[in-house]
């Protein structure tokens, strides 16, 4: 029982920072998946709590992880302090691709230039590792290992400690975007028109489904897998390849983010759309310009920014009805939230952080965490207490042969003379069970009658239990030695 209670905590110690750092951010589309959904509430109306000028000629796609935001511009990843826009470090890796978000990870920064993926300390920014792939989509990682695709069509999986390549698989056109990756597979589109699943342990090829156009990034959302394309949004059973649904869109979509049942798309012609995430169904679309980011979603809203205009706009995810905006210049390509705060790289090289002001300037809110960690111990506590108090119930009862085997003993000494230290132990061990038995049935009447607390019943029960405990060893050491009168 003790080693149950040892792995249960193993698994606390494991799943708490996974629940602390369930506020970030830290790969492309906020998860393995593609999402694009943080599982908070935002204030309505947002303020600008900090921007950043990097000195470049524009910012792509950030990720958010423990605290800090890290940034690439088109020559170099930064590390900023996500409360305050503080510069901790940057590094200058060479020319980094448009679409490309940083995979924050075990305090390690993976981040790819047009010829290479880099390995950097998340802390300094140092170099641990490089491998030589070109024009890479972001990465992701699953069970320690790092996916993604190359401008060559090859689908890579490698070692995320060393870099070695573990498989390839050669695809027949560019496979710019983020792979998703789900249940142990890996889905992704092509410029060779294909859309491919991979195991993502060996890359075999599960299946494929050929359309008539190029296709780009991917959103797996229970248990189906959804595409953006050139002109269509594709929905397929993420298990067979099937068809379930497409919802034309007449020019360039990535996929849609999902949350809650309902997919958001939008488009370079400037439409973001609301679809039913299992028929393809629209319930609303509204217009803005051109050139759209990939939506971001929360709980109840939806934050997109528009290319063309420069501004970044907030709408209710139920009805598309906007409720803020704000003029930041052309947005990079994704926008990311963290921390109940939206961050926006722009093509002018300033990184935006908006957020409730009374909020940030508070305390952080640490209740969640202290709830989460009295939930633990109760748990613990509650599972220790139980198991204790069976082993001991199950020690005095013992199993039928047990028991059978000791009503056996006792007859025999009942026929023959036993020692008196034996004749001791047995009536001690009889007036306890009595005296047990006695307590529990009068367990209501003493604590309604306040005769007892709680605390005060439990202790008298496991003090009967513990001197229970004790005669039980004391006898079977008696019987070892003999037990009968000589």
């Amino acid at each position: 029982m003790k080693k149950k209670i040892i792995v249960l905590l193993i698994v606390c110690i494991f799943l708490f920072p996974i629940v602390l750092g369930s506020n970030d951010w830290p790969m492309f589309q906020k998860d393995l998946q593609n999402t694009g959904y943080y599982a908070c509430k935002m204030t309505d109306q947002l303020e600008l709590l900090w921007k950043y000028r990097t000195g470049e000629e524009d910012t792509h796609c950030s990720s958010v992880a423990k605290g800090k935001i890290y940034v690439c511009t088109s020559k170099s990843t930064y590390c900023l302090d996500a409360d305050t826009g503080e510069e901790i470090w940057n590094c200058d890796i060479g020319i980094i691709t448009y679409f490309s978000s940083p995979l924050i990870v075990n305090g390690r920064v993976y981040v790819n230039s047009e010829d290479a993926l880099y390995c950097l300390d998340a802390g300094n920014g140092s170099e641990l590792w490089h491998c030589d792939i070109e024009h890479l989509s972001s990465p992701t990682m699953f069970n320690n290992k790092i996916y993604l695709g190359s401008g060559d069509g090859d689908i890579y999986c490698l070692d995320a400690d060393t870099g070695d390549t573990q498989w390839k698989y050669q695809a027949g056109g560019c496979i710019e975007f983020s792979l998703a990756v789900a249940n142990g597979k890996i889905y992704t589109g092509s410029y060779d028109h294909k859309i491919y699943c991979l195991d993502a342990n060996t890359g075999e090829k599960l299946w494929d489904y050929d359309t008539y156009m190029d296709v780009y990034l991917s959103t797996f959302y229970e248990e189906k897998a959804y595409f953006g394309s050139k002109e269509e949004v594709i929905c397929l059973d993420a298990d067979t390849g099937k068809r379930i649904w497409g919802y034309r869109t007449g020019c360039d979509v990535a996929a849609p983010s999902i949350a809650n049942g309902k997919a958001y798309v939008s488009t370079d012609c400037g439409f973001i759309s609301c679809l039913d995430a299992n028929t393809g169904k629209r319930i609303w679309r509204r217009g803005f310009g051109s050139y759209l980011t990939l939506p971001a979603l929360t709980k109840e809203k939806v934050y997109v920014g528009c290319r063309s205009s420069g501004d970044i706009y907030c709408l209710d995810a139920d009805t598309g009805r906007e409720i803020w905006s704000y003029h930041t210049g052309p947005p990079s390509f994704s926008l990311v939230i963290s921390d109940e705060k939206l961050y926006v790289g722009t093509e002018e090289g300033i990184v935006y952080c908006f957020g409730s002001k009374e909020t940030s300037s508070k305390v952080p809110n640490i209740l969640p965490y202290l709830i989460i960690i009295a939930i633990v111990v109760i748990l613990v506590f509650s599972i220790y207490t139980i198991t204790k108090r069976k082993s001991k119930e199950e020690t005095i009862r013992r199993k039928p042969i047990e028991q059978e085997m000791e009503h056996k003993v006792k007859e025999k000494y009942s026929e023959e003379k036993v020692s008196p230290r034996m004749n001791y132990l047995l009536k001690e061990k009889e007036d306890l069970r009595k005296k047990l038995g006695e307590l529990k049935s009068e367990k209501n009447r003493l604590i309604s009658q306040k005769i007892m607390t709680e605390g005060e019943y439990e202790k008298k029960y496991e003090e009967i239990m513990d001197k229970l405990v004790d005669i039980e060893d004391k006898i079977i050491q008696e019987k070892i030695k003999g037990g009968k009168k000589k």
